[in-house]
Order: structure tokens, then C-alpha cells, then sequence
């Protein structure tokens, strides 16, 4: 396992202890014109784009434990929590719909969505759905946002859950707990969860030469163990003169294997297919991560305030991979292992001076600046001779380091009561070092604006119009060699350059009255420079590089529906459906056009239907996610998944059954859909277009049994 010099150690430290110290963080409680006593309502339209959902709403919800029941019980609520952005590198990214008290969660792993998780719904006094500006809340979005207001006086209580997994009769379960408090100054959630999920999805492989002659069939179930404990808490100080700190932090560990057996089949001289052996893939994993954020705001006046935000993050993974396919009479030799260790570490601070000279204006400018690193030391060991050797060639050592800053202005202009327009203008500079096999150092210069233009044409109709240049981050993990799940050399490749795109988008909300429903459509267009994708690296060896120019149009619309025309207001369908036209030029054979790697080729959504029934203390509800076909293409392989009319459906019911307990039973994939995938392999690459074999590929993930008793305390 690498690990980092004493040095680098003290440098995070240094770093982490420094952003700490100056930016010791903070819900910045967001109450601004609206007092609780406005907020007594079921549902209160505070003006044409801000819906409020207050404590009427709340006291109804009867089995609600925590926040994040409370925000999945509001009309179109899911699609804040499929929203999350929190996987890229610094805060100037992330676009995460969720606000806690008016911020965002200044964390990573550490995400809103778990931090609502672990929130009791009676610490909750309202629920804000903000589409468009709002003058309570200091955050932009392209999409509607999600604020969730907390007590200011709450006492302490806690939440807990315990869950039983039955997957082809294959137990495991999960337990977590949570508890909020006040003591004195400081308002605190800590919270524990340790699971162990076991699940073994079933496959066969057929594989044929390019004249159809069926070669071997493979059969193989994957026994999947995955363990993890997190530990995580959220820390608030009160301070004396009305501002807060807060201070969020999480830990994990855990370990995963997977060990897939099965037989292995072969023509016997009469054509026949006949065992011949068994085969055994094993995958194991052991990680650890463990992060702190901070932030923290300061209103010098009613028109300046300064906003700061710090986090420190960093992860190691070991994993060992390796397979065998001719094992006989139990005796094992393992046809390659692969040994892959991987330590990130990030540091980012954020510091923001914003000052609002009138009602109709609004401007911020700041920088954020981050220091990122990544090592991955990747070895393969092949069999020779009965002897596992080391691949020389394939084997690597990379160390990736990136310094990043981003320097930014935002100004907000609420043109009118009806017509608002938030632009800005971003310049980033990063420099990347790179060592360990190969020494590499560049730099890049961006210069990124945008444009986000809304129109309330009536309280029950807006239209959005935005415009904003975007660079991607490199993924660091294409730096270092890798292998893929045939035995394939995936080439590292020190010379990426991010990629860079214009980004259109369109869209229209049109809201019922008394929030009985939304409906709202899309279009986005993307014009790509630079994209990422598989390109040729070297001989016989592919890789992610920069392919040139594409394009991706997506069409989508989201909605939501109450029946309240049939007398049940708390029966609600929800859902979305989106379909992607991309193309880009073959990087392998340029003279044609394709779709880009890995983008559905056909329609994709997800229903939902759910009913609440709060006068029993029961709701049911059927999840349905509808899946589009792909395809993904490289040097020497086409593949196709055929994943159209495949549909993902889960059933669930909870009950109250006494004394705040909850009974919640769930059973998800009760279609047991299978997901196809077909592979066409070529000789000395695709453009040669000689098929030298086809591979047929089945994937069952079986049906999956939940049982969760929950309550409070």
C-alpha cells in the first residue's frame, strides 16, 4: 500500500489545520423575512417561485422519522436526492439541490442526502422548494433547490434503523443510529452505521469464432460480500453575537470480496460441449477514507458578508484481482493477479465577499484553492511456466499532484418582479505534476462565464434560459495502466487535457394550484472540445485520451401529480424520463459517426407511485426505473447492451405498527430482469473489420428482500 512521506503528511496537516482554524463552520441559519409564525399552513406560496412546506404539513406525516422521509413525502422530492453532485474535486462544482438552514453540506462522502438521513423530522420546521432567486437564500442553481429549515430550539433526539436482506436466501443486514443534542453553545448530530450486504448475481458467457462456432460456455455466480462501519457527526457553535460555526467530519472503513465460481465448457471432438474444468475470478477490497469540512459566515453589515468554506479529504484503497479458468481437480493457478493501491488526499478552501448594494443586486467574488493529489501503483503478475511474473511493461507507479485556483464573480440582478438574471465569470489555473514512471508537468488556463436567465410568467408558470461554458477534471486514475475484466491492458496516458464544452439548456415549469403537481420540460445542448473518450495510445494498446469534437442533446421532462381529482390528495406519481442524441467522430476509424461511449441510445426514466396514508399510519409505494440501450466501442471491441424494455421495479409498504415504531418491507427487482450484453471482437482493431470471435453475455441480479424496523428515541 502506498503511503504518504512524513512530509506530505505534515504539508495536509499543516493545510487541513490551517482552512480549520480560519473558516470553523457553519449552518447559516436562513430565516430572513420568514418567521415561524408566517409558516403555520399545510402548504404557503411565499411568492411565484418559492413553495413552503411548514408544520401543518410536518405533524402530518405519521411515520416520518427523519428529514429525509419528510422530503421524500413532497411532490417530486426524489429528484433533489438523485441530484447530488458531491463527487468532484472542490466546492465550485457542486451543485448539490439540497440546502440544510441555507448551505450547503461543506463535506463529500459526507452528503447532504446523508446528513438529512440522520436528521429526526421533528427537528425540521419547514421544508423550502425554491425555484429561481430567492432573498433569503444566497445560492444559485440551474435547477429548483431544496432548503431544509431546522429548529433554532429543538431538544435532543435520535433515530434509529435496523435492516434484514434476504437475496436468494442469502442473509445480511444493516444497523444505524443517530442522536441530535444541544449542550450549552454547541448543537450537535453524531451518527453510526455499519452494514454487511451479500447479494450473488448469476451470468453466463458463450463465446463463438468469427464463423459462429460456439468455442466454450461459462456459467459462473458471483458471491458478493461488501462490509462497512461509517462514523460521521455535525457540529454547530452558537457564538455570542448570533453567528455559527459548524464543523462536519466522517470516517469509514471496510472490505469487500467477490469470488465467482462456475464450469467451464468445451467442444469435445464431436462438437459437444463438455466440461472441462472450473473457473474462479476473486476480487478483494480494503478501504478507508476519513474527511472534515468547514464553513463559516460573517455579515459585516446588511449589505457585506463574507463567506468561507475548508475541507480535507483523503482515501486509500487496496485491491487484488485475479482469475482462473482452467481448474482441475481442485488445483488452482491463477492466470494473473493484479495488485492495485491507490491513496487520494484533497484540500480546498473557499473564501467569498459578497455585497448587495440594493434589493436588485447582488455580487460576489472570491477564489477557492485546492491541492489534490492521487498515487496508484498497479501491479500485474502473469502466469508463466507455472509462475506468477511481473509484467514489466504493464505494471506502474503514478503520482498525480494538482495546485487549482479558482477566481470568481457573481452577480445576481432581479431585473423585475418577474424576470431575474445571475451571471458570472470564473478564471481557472491548475497546474499538474506527475511522477513515478514518467516525470510530466503542465499547466492550464480557462476562462469559464456564464449565463442564467428566468422568467416568472405567472405564479404557476417560469421559464429558464442559461448558457455556460464548462471545463471538465480529469480523472486521475486515467493516468495509471489498468486492467479490464478480459485480461486488457487499459493504457495510462500522461497527456490529458481536460475537456471543454458550451452548454444550452431550456426549460419550462408550469405548477398546478395548491401544489397539486408540476410538469416540467427540457432540452440541453452540448458542443464538446477535447472530449474524453477511448482513443489509441500505442501498439495494440487503448486508453482514455482527447478525441476532438462532439456534440450530446438531451431532451427531458420531470413531473409530479397529486389526485386530487379523485379525492386522494396523498396518492402522488412522480418521475422523469430523458433521451440523449450524442455523436462524435470514431477515434479508431474517423471516417464514421457514433454515439458517444456509454450513452443510452433509447429512452430512460424512473416512475414512481407513492400513497400516503397518515390517518392509518401505512403508505405503499411502486419504483420503476426503465433502462435505454448503449453501446461502447474501442480498439479491438464493439459491445452492445440491450437494456431497452428492461424495467427495474420495486414494491414497498410501511406501517406504524405501535408506539412510533415502523415496519418498513420492501422487495426490489421483483421482475428479476436480466441485463443482455452482446460483444463483437476484431483482429488487429475494428477498422480491419475482421471478426475473430463473438461473446453472448446474460447478467441476473436476483430478487432482493428488505425488512426495516425503525423509531426514535
Amino acid at each position: 500500500m502506498f503511503k504518504p512521506t512524513s512530509r506530505d503528511l505534515c504539508k495536509t496537516l499543516f493545510l487541513s489545520a490551517s482552512f480549520i482554524a480560519m473558516t470553523l463552520p457553519v449552518y447559516a441559519y436562513a430565516d430572513g423575512d420568514l418567521s415561524p409564525q408566517d409558516i403555520e399552513g399545510d402548504i404557503t406560496a411565499v411568492d411565484d417561485s418559492t413553495v413552503v412546506y411548514g408544520q401543518e404539513f410536518i405533524h402530518q406525516q405519521s411515520g416520518a422519522i427523519t428529514a429525509l422521509d419528510l422530503v421524500r413525502r413532497i411532490p417530486g422530492g426524489t429528484s433533489f436526492l438523485r441530484n447530488n453532485n458531491g463527487n468532484q474535486r472542490g466546492f465550485s462544482n457542486n451543485d448539490d439541490p439540497i440546502l440544510i438552514n441555507g448551505q450547503r453540506i461543506s463535506g463529500k462522502s459526507n452528503s447532504s442526502q446523508d446528513v438529512l438521513g440522520r436528521l429526526a423530522a421533528d427537528q425540521v420546521l419547514r421544508l423550502e422548494v425554491i425555484r429561481g432567486s430567492s432573498p433569503d437564500i444566497k445560492i444559485s442553481s440551474q435547477g429548483a433547490l431544496l432548503n431544509v429549515v431546522m429548529h433554532e430550539d429543538a431538544g435532543g433526539s435520535g433515530s434509529w434503523n435496523a435492516r434484514a436482506n434476504i437475496i436468494s436466501g442469502v442473509l445480511s443486514g444493516a444497523l444505524e443510529g443517530s442522536y441530535t443534542g444541544k449542550s450549552g453553545i454547541l448543537d450537535y448530530t453524531a451518527a453510526f452505521e455499519v452494514f454487511s450486504f451479500k447479494n450473488n448475481p448469476h451470468f453466463t458467457e458463450k463465446l463463438f469464432d468469427g464463423t459462429g462456432v460456439q468455442i466454450f460456455d461459462n456459467s459462473e455466480t458471483d458471491n458478493r460480500h461488501f462490509r462497512e462501519a461509517i462514523f460521521s457527526s455535525n457540529m454547530t457553535i452558537n457564538l455570542n453575537n448570533g453567528e455559527k460555526i459548524n464543523i462536519n467530519g466522517q470516517l469509514s472503513i471496510g472490505d469487500g470480496e467477490g469470488r465467482q465460481f462456475g464450469n467451464f465448457l468445451e467442444p469435445d471432438i464431436l462438437g459437444d460441449l463438455t466440461v472441462v474444468g472450473e473457473s474462479q475470478r476473486i476480487n478483494i477490497r480494503d478501504f478507508n477514507s476519513w474527511e472534515v469540512g468547514a464553513d463559516y459566515d460573517h455579515e459585516f453589515s446588511d449589505n457585506w458578508e463574507l463567506k468561507l468554506v475548508a475541507l480535507h479529504s483523503q482515501e486509500s484503497n487496496e485491491q487484488e484481482f485475479g482469475e482462473d479458468f482452467s481448474i482441475v481437480d481442485g488445483v488452482v493457478e491463477r492466470d494473473f493477479v493484479v495488485f492495485r493501491d491507490v491513496f487520494r488526499a484533497e484540500n480546498v478552501g473557499r473564501a467569498a465577499l459578497v455585497w448587495a448594494p440594493s434589493p436588485k443586486h447582488r455580487l460576489e467574488f472570491g477564489t477557492e484553492l485546492a491541492f489534490n493529489e492521487r498515487t496508484t501503483d498497479f501491479t500485474l503478475l502473469n502466469l508463466e511456466e507455472g509462475v506468477l511474473v511481473r509484467d514489466d511493461v504493464a505494471s506502474t507507479l503514478v503520482t498525480i499532484k494538482e495546485m487549482r485556483d479558482e477566481s470568481f464573480a457573481i452577480h445576481s440582478w432581479q431585473i423585475n418582479s418577474k424576470l431575474s438574471l445571475d451571471s458570472a465569470v470564473t478564471y481557472e489555473y491548475s497546474k499538474l505534476t506527475q511522477s513515478g514512471n514518467l516525470d510530466n508537468e503542465r499547466s492550464f488556463n480557462f476562462v469559464k462565464p456564464s449565463f442564467d436567465l428566468r422568467y416568472n410568467m405567472s405564479p404557476k408558470n417560469q421559464f429558464q434560459l442559461s448558457a455556460r461554458k464548462e471545463v471538465s477534471q480529469l480523472n486521475f486514475r486515467h493516468f495509471a495502466s489498468s486492467l479490464n475484466s478480459d485480461n486488457q491492458i487499459i493504457g495510462g496516458n500522461a497527456n490529458l487535457s481536460p475537456e471543454k464544452s458550451w452548454v444550452y439548456e431550456a426549460s419550462y415549469e408550469h405548477r398546478l394550484d395548491d401544489d397539486k403537481g408540476y410538469i416540467k420540460p427540457s432540452v440541453t445542448y452540448e458542443r464538446f472540445s477535447n472530449k474524453l473518450t477511448r482513443i489509441f495510445l500505442s501498439e495494440g494498446v487503448s486508453g482514455v485520451g482527447n478525441a476532438g469534437a462532439a456534440t450530446r442533446v438531451t431532451y427531458a421532462v420531470e413531473g409530479a401529480l397529486r389526485f386530487f381529482f379523485i379525492g386522494l390528495p396523498n396518492l402522488q406519481l412522480s418521475g422523469d424520463i430523458s433521451y440523449k442524441d450524442t455523436q462524435i467522430n470514431d477515434p479508431f476509424i474517423p471516417s464514421q459517426k457514433i454515439p458517444l461511449n456509454g450513452h443510452r441510445t433509447s429512452p430512460e426514466g424512473n416512475l414512481k407511485l407513492r400513497h400516503d396514508m397518515p390517518e392509518h399510519g401505512f403508505l405503499w409505494e411502486i419504483d420503476a426505473q426503465f433502462f435505454g440501450d448503449f453501446e461502447f466501442r474501442d480498439l479491438n471491441v464493439f459491445s452492445t447492451f440491450d437494456e431497452a424494455g428492461k424495467v427495474w421495479v420495486n414494491v414497498a409498504a410501511e406501517k406504524e405498527i405501535f408506539g412510533g415504531l415502523i415496519l418498513r418491507v420492501s422487495y426490489d427487482n421483483i421482475l428479476n430482469a436480466n441485463f443482455p450484453r452482446e460483444r463483437f471482437f476484431y483482429e488487429d482493431g475494428r477498422a480491419g473489420g475482421v471478426l475473430t470471435n463473438r461473446e453472448e453475455r446474460n447478467l441476473t441480479f436476483n430478487r432482493q428482500l428488505f425488512v426495516t424496523l425503525k423509531g426514535t428515541f
